[in-house]
């Protein structure tokens, strides 16, 4: 509570709001640059009371699945990411949700490639089964 009131008091922050709300109607964008919004949006609200618009609040909508270009080449850098999903436009397969699975005593099956397999190596995290699409180039070899 006191850091919070110290930020408001240096105006490093104008409220001590900041909840989620899901939306159950949606609103077109009005003037002056106000976010539209979907039903079933979840935004993330900061302000309930900004200064000068005493009938607006200061949110953002969130996309819990959707990763900003830059933190996702910030987990790929610290190898957080192993791999793209294939279901999904903006899924990832991450060392975090495989070590949750793996708190809870549960195997993972995962289609992941040999720089992947590497990755979890550098995590301690061993894969039991690997599976190894054949393809032309690999058929070649054999």
């Amino acid at each position: 509570y006191e850091a919070l009131l110290q930020q408001l008091q240096t105006s490093e922050t104008s409220s001590g709001d900041s909840f989620y709300i899901r939306v159950n109607l949606s609103i077109p964008a009005g003037a002056g640059g106000t976010l539209a919004v979907s039903c079933n949006d979840v935004l993330h609200v900061t302000n309930t009371l900004p200064a000068g618009a005493d009938d607006l609040w200061h949110a953002s909508r969130v996309h819990p699945q959707v990763l900003s270009s830059s933190e996702q080449a910030a987990r790929v850098q610290r190898s957080e990411i192993l791999e793209k999903c294939e279901q999904g436009e903006n899924g990832f397969y991450t060392l975090r949700s495989v070590d949750k699975i793996m708190k809870k005593g549960i195997h993972c099956v995962l289609p992941l490639g040999m720089d992947c397999v590497r990755r979890l190596h550098r995590f301690n995290i061993f894969p039991i089964i690997i599976f190894i699409g054949q393809s032309a180039r690999s058929a070649r070899k054999l």
